[in-house]
């Protein structure tokens, strides 16, 4: 039970870090109030995704086929592997920045910009390590429904829009689990598609902060 209630708070706190630090710039006034987390703001913020989710999920045909949904479960792997590498190599430059800010410190250098740039870095650091972290939450949670499609190929294929409603006087007990059932793969093909959405969306989002970090370094913004 600890072990439960320790993996759903930090996956949280790291889903409420990510969300802080998508919705802030690297440099904020003292009396900043930084957004937080809540459930509604998790819907709200997602709406978008769902609703598309939710579309995919009814018209696109064969969107789960066995080689589909190899292929992207293979081509999450990889991005798994890449993004911790990424992550330790960027959390290891940061200990680098941080070591020489505390020696510019202790040699009482006067440069202005000195703790501006310190702040720029850490703060980008955070951003990018908390965003990442949720990508692979995000990675890792598709390829484990996506193995459920494997594993119930023949249900996920099924087109549900030739699905068909039954007058409320014929209704039986096998309509009701076809419906329930059909409810659940609707569910479950939206979560996927909207996992797929965000997923995406991260990557465009860590591409933009790299590239805001490597403008910074060319104007001299942030040190290296």
């Amino acid at each position: 039970m600890k072990i439960k209630n320790y993996i759903k708070s930090n996956i949280f706190k790291i889903l409420a870090e990510s969300y802080k630090w998508r919705n802030r710039n690297l440099l904020e006034a003292n009396n900043f109030k930084s957004p937080k987390l809540s459930t509604s703001k998790i819907i709200t913020s997602n709406k978008y995704s769902i609703l598309i989710g939710l579309i995919i999920s009814l018209f696109v045909k064969n969107l789960f086929s066995e080689n589909i949904t190899t292929f992207i479960m293979t081509s999450l792997s990889i991005f798994i592997g890449l993004f911790i590498s990424i992550l330790i190599l960027i959390f290891d430059k940061f200990l680098g920045h941080n070591e020489n800010y505390k020696r510019n410190l202790a040699e009482k250098n006067k440069d202005p910009d000195l703790k501006a740039n310190f702040i720029r870095t850490r703060n980008f650091t955070r951003r990018f390590v908390f965003v990442l972290l949720e990508a692979l939450i995000i990675a890792f949670t598709t390829i484990l429904l996506l193995l459920i499609t494997l594993l119930f190929n023949d249900l996920f294929l099924q087109n549900l829009l030739d699905c068909r409603f039954t007058y409320y006087k014929y209704i039986g007990f096998e309509n009701i689990c076809l419906f329930l059932q059909n409810c659940l793969l609707i569910i479950t093909k939206t979560i996927i598609a909207t996992l797929m959405i965000r997923f995406c969306v991260f990557l465009f989002f860590l591409f933009g902060a790299l590239g805001e970090y490597m403008k910074g370094v060319l104007y001299g913004k942030v040190n290296t």
